[in-house]
């Protein structure tokens, strides 16, 4: 079974929003405005929180935490055939969880996430003109495995011609750390190819210049780069086909979705539709930012995504 796109949808705020009601709505801990806003419009649903704890692997779910391996028997007492995911508040790898959980109940077969933009991030200085100013994150993890979703890889110098070389595809955003993190760590001599993917356009005119400003180093024959790909920022099933393009001529290959949270979520469900697709073998490279509240001031658009099963 397979997730499927079954429309996109993008609103001002002052629109009518076709938000579904009367059901379930999986979120997480609102750091700014747009985060209160997106929990508001799911008054009349049922509100369940979710998280992945990344230093224990275990999911906490309304409080109370389960082993990784065991918390899909929570969603077995859902009755409902559709949910929400409030992707606004969650990580991509809540939402990749939560997706994996729902994948194998048949009665669920209508999925909408809802993802509202930034209206402007608040800057570490008073310059607008400086493109590495936006105070998004405090620190990042050393990309930590995620239960399910990680290959294991060698360095480049043990790579031999019987063994498929490891190849890097990073969907990039603002904070040049993030990608510099991947090859620092004792895995950066892993990658025989490096593809990084821009969004553009950008949230706002202009933020695509900031993504490939603070990354321009990075586009060098020193860390493997391949070429260039370019995303829609709030499209995730653009994001969804490049890997899919990717993985007909890729055997293994990591994804770093350190972008935009719609681009991350056509990461997690790529990974979700081929978790068992012969001769492809791809993972996830999450560094788990923590993220600053108020971070971001004012809503923006509002994203609302369709997923059916099939």
């Amino acid at each position: 079974m397979k997730y499927k796109f079954k429309n996109i949808k993008i609103f001002d705020t002052c629109s009518s929003l076709p938000i579904l009601s009367n059901t379930i709505c999986f979120h997480g801990n609102p750091l700014d405005e747009r985060g209160d806003y997106a929990i508001s419009l799911n008054i009349d649903n049922k509100l369940i929180n979710f998280k992945y704890d990344d230093e224990n692997f275990n999911i906490i779910i309304n409080g109370e935490t389960f082993d990784v391996d065991e918390y899909e028997n929570e969603f077995l007492t859902i009755t409902e055939s559709s949910i929400i995911i409030e992707a606004t508040t969650l990580s991509v790898i809540d939402i990749l969880f939560i997706l994996k959980a729902i994948k194998t109940i048949s009665s669920i077969v209508d999925i909408q996430i809802l993802y509202i933009e930034p209206k402007e991030y608040n800057f570490k200085n008073s310059s607008i003109l400086e493109y590495d100013d936006f105070e998004l994150s405090s620190k990042f993890k050393e990309f930590p495995p995620v239960p399910g979703f990680t290959i294991l890889t060698q360095p480049y110098d043990e790579v031999d011609e019987e063994r498929e070389n490891t190849e890097l595809i990073a969907f990039l955003g603002f904070e040049r750390t993030r990608l510099g993190q991947i090859f620092t760590s004792d895995d950066g001599a892993t990658y025989t190819k490096f593809t990084p993917v821009i969004p553009l356009p950008g949230f706002s005119p202009g933020w695509e210049n900031r993504t490939i400003s603070s990354h321009l180093k990075f586009f060098s024959s020193k860390y493997v780069f391949n070429k260039l790909e370019y995303v829609s920022a709030n499209n995730p099933y653009h994001a969804y086909k490049i890997l899919l393009n990717f993985s007909k001529t890729r055997n293994k290959f990591r994804i770093a979705p350190i972008g935009t949270k719609p681009n991350a979520i056509g990461c997690a469900i790529f990974l979700l539709n081929n978790d068992t697709n012969n001769g492809i073998n791809s993972g996830i490279l999450f560094d788990f930012p923590t993220k600053i509240k108020k971070r971001s001031n004012g809503v923006g658009k509002i994203n609302i995504y369709m997923l059916i099963k099939d």
